[in-house]
């Protein structure tokens, strides 16, 4: 919407419109529109248009007015309209929409106008939606009868809406509608009016007499209108009828007259060029790099056919090969590739100041397009000399850049971010407060692929100059975020402006930057600003920040960045200190209450939530402990009960096996096993081969328990299970001992999977040698879960005890309670329940106890 205003305001500083200078207005409507996706904003364009549309002089001043200086925006108004009457809008039916669809036959009829509206579907669109066609012919009705009242008369027949064009249609099936108007419209002329058209409908489609006969009876209690039909069946056409339709007989054969003579003008014209077709290329008298009217007038006709009309550059050449003929065509081709080389576009940064875009500067494009879409190796081909004069017209494409540009960077960076470069620093020396510079748009929408290499230069220029506020800021910021630019200097561009400024938007707008890129120290500097600010402050600068980070409706993609929050604990802490500063109490309630237009605090109501929806979607342990803490502490009390159900629904969720993949389920089937898609699914397959390990050393008839009960240390045990995890693998994961891990820690053992980035670990105690409960404890809390799994996104790992019996049997005391050999799983499990909610990042731990001593006799068990 924002932008819509400023456009209709920028037009009220436009010069006259001349069809032969390419201003670049007319093509950046058409790319504005195929962009707007917001009902309300083409329709505020729409009545933004239509104010330059009344104003005077008029092409006719009947009740057709339109302005003679404006005309040539109805193109644009027009499929603005379209677009609304496509998505079934309500606002289509507003009066400054029909209002263009009467402008614009009204205007091809009366006025000599260039319209570019060819592929209007206004035709099909207007009578296949009912309501709308009714309300448009009755809006024509309004305005004719409007013009005739100034003269003191009536409109009650519908020949005055039949003469010309028009978007509605009234055919055999809209009859039985028609009579109904006639019957029941509430102004007795209106009545009329419909009456006469029941009867040109009956008429001009020769329907049976039991048609007029129903008209009759449905008016049979208007008397007026009885008559009047009466009139029209057994009168001859009134003077008035006949004098009018004289006029426009005459009219129309003047307009016809006219396009006669432009065809045969045209016609010798394309003889002439076929005759001597070199005049397009070597055209005699005309100067380097200056435009012929040969060319102009091709380039207009490729231009009205091309599909893709909102650039500057069109290549489609072969279009003109129909009606001018190949040599033509081809003429035409090579004069537009030879032209971009000898036309200097102008620069803004070498003092030009001029809006309007010269149709040479648009051949020169055309031919560039041509060229690199035709010519094998283009990019390779280009010498320096070339590259610096195409980056010429780089940036007067009207819709972003021309479709070369990417091709050409990619072998000349460094030329194409010089010339870039040049042209964004002098749009930033020239713009001031939320004045957004048209570059830098552009090369947020259209050049994602350019932002790598704009990072160091932007955060240099940043880094030295008071920084851009509003849309111009969150442009920088996108660019150097979608650039990859490396956290901690958005840290430092953070810190910096927020130090140097006062205006608390902008400080929020640094804050989000800072969450975003590095929360764990910029989250707790956001809490401290928040709680120094006055309550009133204090909301409006949680709601600049939370729209900041998440976006807002205008700017969704703005909030993309690094998202160096979005973890659980980061979301849960965000959502509650937002809470805090924007209270559901005053929340906006929109629904149900018409059309709107979305303010900040609409915007941060939807970023506070945003948040919640981030922590919710993530799965995992972490997430159903920042749930179950809402739960406690939501600063909504009303919401807790709700935090425990979803707490609940992740917990079930999170606890469901893990999709199979189809190539899992055949594996399965065929080796009743599968390979580890997750680190879920190897924490589950180590885990069954230490268990099948188990019952095998413990109560299998091959079991080697003796050899392993006389293993000397742990080394060797741990040699032993690893040894038998290896040949248990079958390909399906790999198994080592004391790899160091990323943060330098050693586990016993790993095991690990090329489709899996975190590794399970295996901490191995053997139990004969001494180990306590307590120091039990410790190393599963300290060793297994502190050192090995506290990094990874999914980590789980397995403790791993072993009873040799080479001591006597000795219990264990675990949480104050003494307990034996049997009981030890189970009790260190239940320990580790007890201490899981600290460890939010760990998803599983195993307890896996083998006892050595099973096949000997009782006396000797634990």
């Amino acid at each position: 919407m924002e932008t819509v205003v400023r456009l209709l305001a920028s037009m009220e500083k436009l010069p006259p419109y001349d069809r032969f200078e390419a201003t670049g207005l007319t093509g950046a409507l058409q790319g504005l529109l195929e962009r707007l996706t917001d009902d309300e904003a083409l329709a505020a364009l729409v009545v933004g248009i239509s104010v330059f549309l009344d104003r005077a002089p008029f092409i006719e001043r009947r009740e057709c007015k339109v302005s003679k200086n404006n005309a040539w925006l109805l193109g644009p108004a027009v499929h603005a309209v379209e677009q609304l009457i496509r998505r079934r809008s309500a606002r289509a039916f507003d009066p400054s929409a029909l209002d263009v669809m009467q402008k614009l036959p009204a205007a091809r009829f009366w006025g000599d106008v260039e319209l570019k509206d060819d592929k209007t579907k206004l035709h099909d669109l207007v009578p296949d939606w009912l309501e709308l066609n009714d309300a448009l012919f009755w809006a024509g009705v309004a305005n004719i009868r409007a013009h005739q009242l100034e003269k003191d008369e009536r409109l009650t027949d519908d020949w005055p809406l039949q003469w010309r064009e028009h978007f509605w249609q009234f055919e055999v099936d809209s009859l039985e509608r028609v009579i109904e108007f006639a019957a029941n419209r509430a102004e007795q002329d209106d009545r009329l009016v419909a009456v006469s058209l029941a009867y040109r409908i009956i008429r001009g489609n020769d329907l049976p007499p039991e048609r007029l006969a129903d008209l009759r009876a449905k008016l049979g209690a208007d008397p007026v209108a009885l008559a009047r039909l009466e009139e029209l069946v057994n009168k001859p056409d009134s003077k008035e009828s006949k004098a009018y339709q004289a006029r426009t007989v005459a009219r129309q054969r003047k307009q016809d007259r006219k396009k006669l003579v432009q065809t045969e003008r045209r016609k010798r014209w394309i003889q002439e060029m076929q005759a001597d077709p070199d005049r397009i290329q070597h055209p005699k008298g005309a100067q380097p790099g200056e435009l012929t009217g040969d060319q102009f007038w091709l380039q207009d006709a490729v231009d009205r056919g091309e599909e893709e009309s909102s650039r500057y550059g069109l290549s489609n050449w072969q279009s003109l090969i129909p009606e001018f003929g190949d040599d033509v065509a081809m003429r035409y081709r090579d004069a537009a590739i030879a032209h971009w080389r000898v036309y200097t576009p102008p620069l803004a940064s070498e003092g030009h100041t001029d809006s309007g875009t010269p149709y040479a500067l648009i051949f020169g494009l055309t031919g560039l397009e041509i060229e690199s879409r035709e010519v094998d190796g283009f990019a390779e081909n280009l010498t320096e000399e070339d590259v610096r004069h195409a980056m010429r017209y780089a940036t007067w494409e009207m819709n972003g850049f021309p479709t070369w540009l990417e091709a050409v960077h990619s072998v000349h960076p460094d030329l194409v971010r010089a010339a870039v470069l040049t042209e964004l620093w002098w749009e930033f020396d020239r713009t001031t407060g939320d004045e957004i510079a048209g570059l830098l748009h552009d090369l947020v929408y259209h050049a994602p692929w350019f932002h790598a290499a704009l990072v160091g230069p932007l955060l240099n220029r940043l880094a030295r100059s008071p920084l851009p506020h509003g849309d111009a800021l969150r442009y920088c910021l996108h660019i150097l975020r979608s650039g990859k630019a490396e956290p901690h200097r958005l840290v430092s561009l953070a810190q910096k402006g927020i130090a140097d400024s006062s205006d608390k938007f902008l400080q929020a707008t640094l804050y989000a930057l800072g969450v975003d890129a590095e929360a764990e120290t910029a989250l707790p500097a956001l809490e401290r600003w928040l709680a120094a600010l006055p309550t009133t402050e204090a909301s409006d600068a949680a709601q600049a920040f939370v729209t900041a980070l998440t976006g807002t409706r205008r700017f969704s993609q703005m909030g993309q960045g690094l998202e160096n929050y979005r973890t659980a604990r980061h979301l849960e802490r965000l959502y509650v200190l937002m809470h805090r500063h924007i209270r559901t109490a005053d929340d906006i309630e929109r629904a149900g209450k018409g059309v709107y237009s979305p303010g900040l605090r609409d915007d941060a109501q939807d970023g506070r939530n945003a948040l919640f929806t981030m922590l919710s979607d993530i799965p995992g342990k972490a997430t159903y402990l920042a749930l179950r803490n809402l739960m406690h502490s939501h600063p909504n009390v009303d919401a807790r009960s709700w935090m425990g159900t979803l707490a609940r629904r992740r917990a079930e969720t999170d606890g469901d096996l893990e999709p199979w993949s189809t190539d899992q389920v055949r594996e399965f089937e065929r080796y009743q096993a599968r390979t580890p898609a997750s680190n879920r699914q190897l924490f589950d397959l180590t885990v069954d081969r230490l268990i099948d390990m188990r019952n095998w050393l413990e109560t299998g008839d091959d079991s080697p328990y003796r050899t392993w009960q006389r293993a000397g240390d742990e080394v060797e045990m741990r040699n032993l299970i690893a040894d038998h995890l290896k040949r248990s693998a079958a390909g399906r994961y790999t198994c080592a001992q004391e790899n160091e891990l990323a943060n330098a820690q050693r586990p016993d053992i790993w095991v690990q999977s090329p489709a899996v980035p975190d590794p399970v670990p295996i901490e191995l105690k053997v139990l004969d040698k001494g180990w306590s409960g307590p120091d039990l404890c410790e190393r599963l809390r300290n060793q297994l879960v502190g050192d090995y799994l506290r990094s990874g996104e999914s980590r789980s790992g397995v403790f791993l005890l072993v009873w040799q019996g080479q001591a006597q049997p000795r219990r264990w005391r675990i949480d104050g309670t003494l307990i034996k050999l049997a009981k030890l799983e189970d009790a260190l499990e239940c320990y580790w329940q007890t201490i899981a909610n600290e460890c939010p990042q760990v998803v599983g731990v195993k307890v896996v106890v083998i006892d050595l001593t099973l096949r000997k006799a009782p006396a000797n068990q634990g």
